[in-house]
């Protein structure tokens, strides 16, 4: 059964993979472009991670 923060989780990681994806094909047209996608990816990783630890303390719990 999906929980809340499966789903989450899930979209969290299509939007990272939606964003590399951007920045290894080259679809950034400058830099302030390329420092906003660099900027989102590192929050996305960063939530997504925050995401995981509290699926750990769930489970344990």
């Amino acid at each position: 059964m999906k929980t809340v923060l499966d789903v989450l989780r899930r979209d969290l990681e299509d939007e990272i993979v939606a964003h590399m994806d951007a920045l290894a094909k080259g679809r950034v047209e400058d830099f302030p472009a390329y420092k906003l996608l660099v900027g989102t990816l590192s929050g996305l990783s960063l939530a997504l991670n925050r995401l995981k630890d509290l699926q750990k303390i769930e489970e344990e719990n």
